[in-house]
This record gives C-alpha cells, structure tokens and sequence, in this order.
C-alpha cells in the first residue's frame, strides 16, 4: 500500500528526471493519491524537505558512497530521502526511519535498492554521521552546504551581502513562515471576516498593512470555505506593499503588464474600490484563466486579463494608464522556501534576466501618463535584477525619478525614498524588491 514516503521518492524521482517545478508536482501528485491526511503530510514534508536540504544532503552522504562506483540517481534519491529523515524529522525514531524507507523503495517498485540504502544509512547511524558533520572551511562552500544553495549563487549573493547577511538569509530561508492573506473589501467587512474566522477557532494576527493578516496554520485556512466564496486570498506582505505602493485610486486607468497569478490584480481592484479599470496583461495564454478566476471570486469586475508580451512597446497603450505596475520575471530568489528547487540553479542560468527586465521596463515607461506612476518590483533578492537594471533605466531616462512611498508603507526600511529591499527576516515575508517612480516628463 503507497505511503508518504514511498509517494515522496516516486515524485522526487520523477522531478530529478523532468525538471518540473516542485510546487506543480506536489499539487499533482496530493490530488491523485489516496494517503490518509498524516500520510498525505508526510509526503508533502518530507518531498519538499529533500529538495530544499538537497545540497547539504549530498554533501552529508558523500563520505558514505564510493565514488568510484557511484549509485544510479533513483538510489541517490532513495539514499536522500532516508538522510533527510535522520538529519531533520527529529520526530522520527532513527531505526524507524532507516527501516521505514527501505520499506518505501519496495513499495515504490525500487526494491533492488534496499539493500544499499540499508547500509549506507545505518553506517552514517553508527558513527553518527561523524565523517560529513564538520563545515567546509572556505566560505562560498561553507555557505553552500549550510544554505542548500549552488557554489555559484553563493558566490554571486555573498559578493553582494557579505557573508554575515547572506549566512541570515539562507539561515531564514528553511523557516516555516507565517502565511499571509489580505481580506477582500469587495467581499465582507474586515470586522466580518475577523469575527468569522475567531469564532471557528481561528487566530488571525494583524498585519503593518490596513487589511493584511497572517496565521500560522496555513493548510487549514485555505480549506475554509470564505477562501472559496472570495473574503480574503493569500498574498504575501511584501507583494501586498509592493501593489500598495502604486498608489492606486479609485476611477484611474491602471496597469498590472506581468499580472499572473493575477493577486496583485486582485489587491489593486480593492484599493480602487472596484471602480476604474486593470489592464492585466499576461505573456502565457494559458495563465489567463488563472487571474479570470481569481478576479471572478472576488468580485473584481474592473480586471480585464490580456494576452500580452510585456517586453514589446504597444503605441496603443502609449500614455493611456495613470498607473503601471511590473512584477517582471525574475529568479526567484526571494523565494526559496516555496520553491526549493532555485537552490540548485546556476548563476548563468539567471545572467541573461536583467536583459530582459530592461527590455520590460523600457516599454512600459511609454504607457504610463505625465505624472504618472510606475513601481518595478521582483521577487528576488539579487541586486544585478533589482537595483542595478533601476539604476540604468533612471540614468538612460532623465523624465522618470524615485518617488516617495504612500505614508502606509512608512514601516518598510528604505535603500533611498521610494526604494525598498526586503530579505525575508525583516518581517517575515519572502524575499522582494521594488521602487516607485514618477513620470516628470
């Protein structure tokens, strides 16, 4: 009978050989199982667990293979998934896991593996992992391993940081954060939704932001059925201040050009009490649907979802918004703890991003309106796709420069007035980056 573990090696196994993201896997995989709920919790902790401790796991297990005959990928996985019980599921009984796991491998249909994965585990049991436990000297590795997170990434975020923050940010990034949601006043009342939610058992913590919240019991919530009919969705704090600060007001034509999943969308048409119109523009027909449903259950008429290459100038769009707001593509890492596969990225495969992110900016500057609004924001922490790409497009285009933050946001700690980096720890969000400007000319 399939269980948490045996599902978690059959995805993991599946995501090592496809390259899928993590999240899309999961998602697939919970919905067509049958596990029982603990099983079912297990599966998702201990798949995601892997693939976030990946890094550091296999620089745990080396000493414990010969590297002149090197186990095929499956038992590498296998061998992983048992690790990370030992190292980080302190709940479970050592043995339990080893003999658990090896149970999973036949379960899974990888039986010829047990008996390697046996005796690798119980060896690092016995002398207690004590081959592997000492961190590398040099820090670029030393983080990697610490962190999860590619040598090359390293390198690229500790020339930035320094490794007293980056060590911080990667320290911050395995932590279980809070989960955060905005409550919908085209929906209910803020005083409702808080009333409701108390009475079913619910803590809701109030956030810095007029209708920002959090819980720390994030599956639960999203089962409640006021996320079904609209009362609030899950956004992020930082992305709820990075659509705050547009400023967006009531009747205005405002752009959201990188909009899917659409919830910035869904915060603007709140702010604009339902009146105006958001432009939604989306490169991937295929994602349009996603932000049509989320505006549908909130109740945001004035979203109207557009099949759009936000990188090529439209003169039709040119100087007809009062507002822009781009959330370009970016490499996501601000993002680690919820997609833990951007650890093991190489900093070449994020290289050509800021190329791109100009290409974004520089068309959107044409839309928007002579004092008007455009805020640039990413979910990254990485300065070459935030500071730098800003930097370039203020020097090359003298009509824009930074604007101050609404007073709502005065909480958020600045770069310079209108600029702001958070790495996670702040306030417990993600990792993200924007900056307000204004049109002059």
């Amino acid at each position: 009978m399939e269980t948490g573990r045996s599902l978690a090696l059959k995805a993991l196994i599946r995501t090592g050989k496809e390259e899928q993201f993590s999240h899309l896997v999961l998602e697939e995989y919970r919905k067509k199982s049958r596990l029982s709920d603990q099983e079912a919790r297990l599966f998702a902790f201990l798949y995601r667990g892997v693939l976030e401790r990946k890094i550091t796991l296999d620089y745990r297990l080396a000493p414990y293979l010969n590297p002149k005959n090197p186990p095929q990928k499956e038992a590498v996985w296998l061998l992983r998934l048992g690790l990370f019980q030992l190292l980080y599921a302190t709940q479970i009984a050592p043995y339990t896991a080893v003999s658990e796991t090896v149970n999973a491998a036949k379960i899974a249909g990888y039986g010829r593996l047990s008996g390697l994965c046996n005796g690798v585990l119980r060896a690092f049991l016995r002398d207690e992992g004590k081959k592997s436990a000492k961190l590398p000297k040099e820090a670029v590795r030393r983080l990697s391993v610490l962190g999860s997170m590619d040598e090359s990434l390293v390198s690229l975020l500790l020339s930035q940081m320094g490794e007293e923050k980056l060590e911080v940010f990667l320290s911050h990034s395995f932590e279980k954060k809070k989960l955060w949601f905005r409550i919908n006043p085209l929906r209910i009342s803020k005083e409702a939704c808080l009333s409701r939610l108390k009475e079913e058992g619910y803590n809701p913590q109030r956030g810095p932001l007029s209708r920002s919240f959090f819980v720390s019991e994030p599956a639960r919530l999203l089962h409640h059925p006021m996320f079904a009919e609209g009362c609030f969705y899950v956004q992020d704090l930082a992305a709820q201040a990075a659509a705050v600060a547009l400023g967006a007001k009531s009747g205005e034509e405002v752009a959201d050009l990188c909009s899917a999943p659409g919830t910035k969308s869904l915060t603007l048409a709140g702010l604009m009490e339902n009146k105006g119109s958001i432009f939604a523009g989306e490169l991937h027909q295929n994602r349009l649907e996603k932000i049509l449903e989320g505006a549908k259950r909130i109740g945001a008429e004035i979203i109207h979802p557009v099949c759009k290459d936000a990188s090529v100038p439209d003169p039709e769009l040119f100087g007809k918004f009062d507002r822009v707001l781009l959330d370009v593509p970016c490499s996501g890492l601000g993002t680690l703890a919820g997609k833990p596969e951007i650890r093991c990225k190489k900093a070449a495969q994020i290289a050509l991003l800021p190329e791109i992110q100009e290409k974004i900016l520089c068309s959107a500057k044409e839309y928007v309106k002579i004092q008007g609004t455009l805020v640039y924001a990413t979910c990254t922490v990485n300065e070459m796709e935030n500071g730098r790409v800003v930097d370039r497009f203020l020097h090359e285009n003298p009509g824009y420069s930074l604007a101050p933050l609404p007073k709502e946001l005065s909480f958020l700690p600045q770069r310079r007035p209108g600029e702001v980096l958070l790495l996670g720890e702040e306030l417990d969000t993600d990792g993200f980056y924007f900056c307000r400007m204004i049109r002059n000319e």
